[in-house]
């Protein structure tokens, strides 16, 4: 059994956690309309409850007719051949819910990647789900040595119900591995819209801003996995509905860190 306490929090001097690991794989792909499907009135009663429990629209029909990809699909093939070594721990982030609920792509995961990592899921943070992803992993591996972590960050657009979508279904990977380097990774909530950027640059130059941060379209149309895409050493996004500014910087094992 594995036992965690709370998160370790950045210290006065730093926002930042580390992850004393560095990006040794980064794969990111869109996908096309999935064959998954949704429908049988299990799924119409689940999606009516769910949709009135949050107030947001619902139309029974869609269910008959959704198709999408699962996060178990979106997985699956992204990481397909990719990965052969042993895992320590896989964060599972996404900004919306899962096409089918009733699968679960962290059981999954821990059943058919090498090593039987442990898997967690996260949400709860819109555009900023991958920071999120990062800043757990930190806080377990400063507690239990570990060799390899995954981070796998989803999106799927096959939704039956009203809401923000993404462009596309599209998945992202990223697999930090020890002596490769070293990661670091900041959530700072209590930012105002007028100075995220700003306090962006005050913490360090991004090589790469999001929508967040660049007055792009942040929620129609917004994907949460482009952003880590081939990342460069300083990502940064900012989320103005919750007010959070997400930033991470990698270093490789002979390169200097940014300077934060």
């Amino acid at each position: 059994m594995f036992s965690a306490g709370a998160p370790v929090a950045a210290t006065r001097t730093s926002p930042f956690a580390v992850l004393p690991m560095g990006l040794k794989t980064a794969l990111h792909r869109r996908f096309e309309s999935g064959a998954d499907r949704l429908d049988g009135p299990i799924m119409t009663r689940y999606f009516t409850d769910l949709a009135a429990g949050h107030d947001v629209g619902y139309s029974p029909d869609l269910v008959a007719t959704a198709r999408g990809n699962t996060f178990l699909t979106l997985a699956g093939e992204l990481l397909h051949g990719q990965v052969n070594e042993p895992i320590d721990l896989v964060v599972v982030a996404h900004d919306g819910p899962d096409f089918d609920p009733r699968l679960s792509a962290p059981v999954n995961l821990t059943a058919v990647l090498p090593g039987g990592p442990m898997t967690y899921s996260v949400s709860g943070q819109g555009p900023l789900a991958g920071f999120l992803a990062l800043r757990v992993a930190a806080g377990y591996v400063r507690r239990k040595p570990m060799r390899r972590v995954l981070i796998l960050i989803m999106e799927q657009r096959g939704m039956p119900y009203a809401g923000v979508r993404p462009p596309a279904d599209a998945a992202a990977a990223l697999l930090f591995e020890t002596g490769a380097g070293s990661t670091r990774v900041a959530l700072l909530p209590g930012i105002d819209p007028a100075d995220a950027r700003s306090e962006a640059d005050r913490l360090a130059p991004a090589d790469r801003y999001g929508p967040g941060l660049t007055g792009g379209p942040v929620a129609e149309g917004r994907s949460v996995t482009a952003l880590w895409a081939a990342p460069p050493a300083v990502l940064a996004d900012y989320d103005p509905m919750r007010g959070t500014l997400g930033m991470c910087a990698f270093a490789g094992e002979n390169e200097p860190s940014a300077p934060l």
